[in-house]
């Protein structure tokens, strides 16, 4: 893409003029900096501290709040000559709200922002340079953080892997004397991995972040290392996720006492390990919780940290299924022309001769059906996207008129199909075609259809033409006659264009 490379060179280059206009000041007053290393995921996205990304052909908007409490963010163990060794929790509670929210443009574009809010510090401050580091006594607003994501390849949600890149900037709307801000402008270049397989979702990111020096209290705040990386199971139906989170950071630069590197050295690294859990209340909102242990005395980094997050995430109505046609009726034969003769030249008619009457056959008052017929929708079904929830009108007409059909013709069963696949994630289609077929199942008994006349099956793949790759996902609804008892879930046959 050729705007993500410029941006992410100004974004860099800004932050760095404006590193170096305040590194002399930084050094000799240290007042604080930002200091919750909590950056929240995108809302939408099904993690709390990777990114999972999204974009417009799932969603277009999304909006969420998290509650993020932090146990003893700043503890100093510092030495001193002649002195006793300084041990002091400096910030030893700290309570912030992230207030986010993301869009979806374009199908390989995402964008968002976030800011946080330090609600409560707690705390013992002590003298810094020619200030003092410690809690903020009031509430205050953090750096905006802007941000978007552009996908290279593949979709996080449907294929065993995808790649994509990310840039982030933050503005220094906080305080350095709340460690809410470090007073200058950041930004970061992350590149992510991930994917989904079967129920699990998964994603590993890297970013440098760039930032201004602080150099006080042995502390070398500045350039930075972060890397992310999540797993997590899809349960109850895709209602519940539930995995393992990790995030690490180090320092990238030189230590305060110029005695070299101060990469993943004592105070200058940690990490953070969580368990957390999501839940889909309904197809808009998720509500998260998650909490861990921090790894490392870096800066930062808390002793233990939880989560507590509401998302407003509603998923777009699924791409327009193609509409699956009755068979077509079969071509009428064409008989030839009976030959008429003159009346002088035909025969003279013979006797008729006597026929035993033949007793009629019975006609049955039930059709005659092989499985193959398929009943002819008046409009599509169409599905949420990943979610077996029937939207839109036109698809309550047209299993409204599947019902009436039923109704009108008590003698016969069906058995419901839905077709849905990817194939780099077959189990995941096959399941999600299962809870389709079953819903539409559902709804046709809540119309009073008998249960006893319906079967589901959810296909998932394993009816599509191999040809077919761009459409895969397009859930395709089939409502085929079966002669009573005998099983359903086969294959009829293939559209015309596969």
């Amino acid at each position: 893409m050729p705007g993500l490379g410029g941006t992410l060179s100004a974004a860099c280059a800004l932050a760095s003029l404006l590193g170096s206009a305040s590194r002399a000041s930084a050094q000799t007053m240290a007042q604080g900096w930002a200091l919750n290393r909590h950056e929240p995921s995108v809302p939408g996205d099904a993690l709390f501290l990777a990114e999972h990304p999204w974009y417009r052909d799932t969603r277009l908007v999304a909006a969420g709040f998290t509650l993020d409490y932090a146990a003893n963010p700043l503890w100093l163990r510092i030495p001193r000559d002649g002195l006793p060794t300084l041990d002091q929790a400096v910030v030893s509670g700290m309570l912030t709200g992230h207030l986010g929210v993301s869009l979806a443009p374009l199908r390989w574009l995402g964008l968002h922002l976030s800011l946080p809010v330090a609600l409560q510090q707690s705390g013992s401050p002590i003298p810094a340079g020619a200030g003092n580091l410690g809690p903020a006594t009031a509430m205050a607003p953090g750096d905006l953080r802007a941000g978007l994501r552009v996908r290279l390849a593949g979709d996080a949600a449907r294929d065993p892997w995808s790649l994509h890149l990310g840039a982030l900037l933050w503005l220094p709307t906080g305080s350095p004397s709340d460690n809410t801000g470090d007073g200058s402008v950041r930004a970061e270049a992350r590149v992510v991995v991930a994917g989904s397989a079967s129920r699990l979702r998964w994603s590993v990111g890297a970013g440098f972040h760039l930032r201004s020096a602080v150099s006080a209290l042995n502390l070398a705040v500045g350039h930075e290392l972060r890397v992310t990386a999540a797993v997590a199971m899809s349960l109850l139906g895709g209602r519940l996720d539930v995995g393992p989170e990790a995030q690490l950071f180090s320092a990238l630069r030189e230590r305060p006492d110029r005695r070299g590197s101060a990469a993943f050295t004592r105070a200058q690294w940690g990490a953070e390990v969580m368990l957390g859990a999501r839940w889909r209340v309904a197809d808009p909102v998720q509500v998260g919780l998650a909490g861990g242990i921090g790894l490392g005395d870096g800066y930062g980094i808390p002793e233990g940290r939880a989560l507590l997050t509401i998302v407003y995430a509603p998923t777009d109505r699924a791409p327009a299924p193609r509409r699956i046609e009755a068979l077509p009726p079969p071509t009428p034969r064409e008989e030839p022309p009976v030959a008429v003769l003159p009346v002088a030249e035909r025969p003279v008619a013979e006797a008729p001769v006597a026929v035993a009457p033949v007793a009629a056959a019975p006609i049955e008052s039930a059709p005659a059906v092989s499985v193959g017929e398929i009943i002819p929708m008046v409009g599509e079904v169409e599905f949420r996207t990943h979610r077996e929830a029937i939207v839109g009108e036109e698809s309550f007409r047209s299993l409204d008129a599947v019902a009436a059909t039923l109704r009108a013709t008590p003698s016969i069963e069906v058995d419901v199909q839905v077709h849905s696949g990817h194939r780099s994630n077959p189990e995941f289609y096959l399941e999600l075609s299962s809870r389709r077929a079953q819903a539409v199942r559902e709804y046709l008994i809540a119309r009073g259809i008998p249960a006893a006349r319906l079967q589901s099956h959810g296909m998932g793949a394993a009816c599509l033409g191999r040809s077919r790759r761009d459409d895969d996902d397009v859930p395709r609804v089939q409502i085929v006659l079966v002669p009573p008892g005998t099983p359903g879930g086969r294959c009829l046959r293939r559209s015309p264009s596969d």
